[in-house]
């Protein structure tokens, strides 16, 4: 039972990494891209168990990673086309967390996530608070204790 599973998992994470590039210019696409990307990095972690076995725990851990790199690929991507997605700015009426795919990013894309949170947070598209919660991933995560940059 385990293994259909994984092959069917494996098989729509093969399905959407194929989809083509989406058009960031469009606000209600790019909602429904965060959406769809913030329900992506929580599935797996949603599944994680310690009753599971070793096996499927560290399949599942592959697949969240795979999920981690993408959508962080993506995430710089799209700040990098349009700036910081905003959910006012973009009109949302559902909106995804981009700051918890940042959150989340492998330590491969540290020193490029940092530059941009920074370069977004300066040119004011990113807040304080998001900034703080990203910085703290990036630096390891020494505690919930951050300073919140509100310059």
């Amino acid at each position: 039972m385990k293994k259909p599973l994984f092959i069917i998992t494996l098989l729509i994470l093969t399905f959407q990494s194929c989809k083509g590039t989406p058009d960031y210019m469009d606000d209600q696409k790019l909602c429904a891209l965060l959406v769809e990307m913030t329900d992506e990095d929580q599935y797996y972690r949603n599944q994680y168990s310690e009753s599971l076995t070793k096996e499927f725990r560290d399949s599942i851990l592959k697949l969240q990673h795979k999920v981690d790199l993408k959508n962080t690929e993506l995430l710089i991507e799209i700040v990098n086309s349009r700036g910081w997605p905003n959910k006012d700015s973009l009109g949302c009426t559902e909106f995804g967390a981009p700051m918890i795919i940042f959150r989340h990013a492998p330590d491969e894309y540290f020193t490029e996530v940092q530059n941009l949170i920074d370069k977004e947070f300066s040119e004011g598209r990113l807040d304080g608070f998001t900034h703080a919660f990203i910085d703290n991933h990036l630096n390891g995560r020494p505690g919930m204790n951050f300073k919140i940059n509100e310059e």
